[in-house]
């Protein structure tokens, strides 16, 4: 058998041929692709870990604000029911300032002799308070329903019902007291 040598030196003509330029290409440029292909592939690689910590740390700071909202959101709607019966009671004591006036007018003129004995009001264009009153004589009658008129915010004094009974003394008298316009608004 005849020796055969195996050269791995490339003859000078075969770095001339087309075989010979394409495997000279890619011994050197396709070494260099495939170098930079993998460190593309072991960036990716890496740059999950610090893609999944950053997920992560959103993640966290989501459920962390969730939680402030949910907490905030509690509390708002105490706030909204708190404001809301803040704004009844703002209305309540309105209609309070505007019952006290006819209260204090009335109580203001009782004389001595007199005495209240139920009062209920009336809104609408003329407010208007129904009194029953006791009385034990005329001039304490009489004294009232002048104090009452000489009133600016009284715009008139109707006497309804008279009432005696047998066993007392006092008489029992309805009186209806008609008021200016928002005389207790001005209040």
């Amino acid at each position: 058998m005849a020796k055969k040598e195996i050269s791995l030196l490339t003859k000078p003509p075969f770095d001339l041929t087309l075989k010979g330029r394409v495997v000279n290409w890619l011994v050197t440029w396709g070494r260099a692709i495939l170098v930079l292909v993998e460190l593309v592939v072991i960036s990716a690689f890496f740059s999950r870990f610090w893609l999944d910590r950053k997920n992560s740390d959103l993640s966290d700071d989501v459920r962390q604000k969730r939680v402030i909202l949910e907490n905030t959101l509690e509390f708002e709607e105490q706030f909204r029911d708190l404001k809301k019966r803040m704004e009844e009671v703002e209305k309540i004591l309105a209609q309070e300032r505007e019952l006290r006036f006819p209260l204090l007018l009335i109580s203001r003129s009782l004389p001595a002799g007199v005495w209240l004995k139920s009062i209920s009001f009336q809104e609408n264009d003329f407010p208007q308070a129904h009194l029953v009153i006791q009385v034990v004589s005329e001039q304490g009658l009489s004294d009232f329903i002048s104090l009452l008129l000489s009133q600016p915010e009284v715009k008139g004094v109707t006497v309804g019902s008279i009432r005696k009974e047998k066993t007392f003394s006092e008489v029992e008298i309805g009186l209806t007291v008609k008021f200016v316009a928002d005389a207790g608004r001005k209040q």
